[in-house]
């Protein structure tokens, strides 16, 4: 009885031993995740790359259209200014010669509007 209780223990003790070897990851299996892992890093880094070249196209893209609203800003602003400008001299002359008379006829004549 004791010798058939040992042969049970022990068979008992195979049995478990075998599924737990069957459980575990041979070393191959473990060489074979290294191995997608490693290309899986180098994918994930070729996506980085290229995330990276279209972000900087897009940055390119942005500076470029912001530079033409800043130019097309600076011109209207600069019309703007030139007539406004414009205003200020001629409310200025037609004070001046509503004022005095000779001084806007020695104008037209220095300007060759009149003899």
């Amino acid at each position: 009885m004791e010798k058939r209780a040992e042969e049970l223990a022990l068979q008992k003790k195979l049995e478990l031993k075998d599924e737990l070897t069957k459980e575990l990851a041979s070393k191959a299996d473990i060489q074979v995740l290294k191995t997608e892992m490693q290309a899986f890093r180098a994918e994930m880094q070729a996506m980085e790359q290229r995330l990276e070249a279209k972000i900087e196209l897009v940055r390119k893209e942005l500076d470029g259209k912001i530079e033409r609203e800043i130019l097309k800003l600076e011109h209207k602003l600069e019309h703007k200014f030139n007539v406004i400008m414009f205003f200020i001299i001629i409310s200025t002359l037609i004070i001046l010669f509503s004022i005095n008379k000779d001084a806007l006829e020695f104008l037209l004549k220095v300007l060759g509007l009149i003899k």
